[in-house]
């Protein structure tokens, strides 16, 4: 045994080379697994936010939808239906559905501002049901038969059909009930 092979010696650097090249790979696999992990967690974090975000978005938007409609009432006073439009902007196609087993009866729906008298007849007409405009701060006043289940439908200024009931219960119209 004499010195050094210098036949095995190239052999023996490329095996170190490739020691110290595999010990870096798994290194920086490491690292990058790490970061991958952090990323993963942030884009959960971000995910979470955004779902909260689109609720909470959402909520709005529903309000936004309903506020309007939530700002109309109905009052069933003897003979009379009043609906109320708090609301800032006019409701449209405010439609008023008696259901009844007594027919007959002169139909009439007039406009006024709240706080004046329903003295300003707006149509009269012998059949149900009588679509008018109601602008804000005004109410429409539907004659009806005593005793007879109320419905109003209307169309608030985002074009969306609402359905309220003598209980002042609010919620979408069904397509085909008007």
């Amino acid at each position: 045994m004499g010195g050094i092979d210098w036949g095995d010696a190239p052999t023996w650097f490329a095996g170190v080379f490739a020691a110290l090249a595999a010990y870096y790979t798994r290194g920086m696999l490491r690292s990058q697994r790490k970061q991958i992990d952090e990323q993963r967690q942030f884009i959960a974090a971000q995910s979470a936010n955004l779902t909260l975000e689109r609720r909470e978005l959402e909520a709005i938007a529903a309000e936004r939808r309903e506020g309007q409609a939530r700002a109309v009432r109905l009052q069933s006073i003897a003979d009379l239906v009043l609906v109320y439009n708090e609301s800032p902007a006019a409701i449209r196609d405010v439609t008023c559905f008696v259901d009844s087993r007594e027919a007959g009866g002169t139909n009439v729906a007039r406009i006024a501002d709240a706080a004046s008298n329903l003295g300003m007849a707006i149509r009269a007409v012998p059949d149900w049901p009588v679509p008018v405009d109601v602008p804000p701060g005004s109410l429409a006043a539907f004659d009806r038969t005593r005793h007879a289940d109320v419905r109003v439908l209307f169309t608030d200024s985002a074009g969306v059909r609402w359905s309220l009931d003598e209980h002042n219960e609010l919620g979408p119209a069904e397509p085909g009930r008007d």
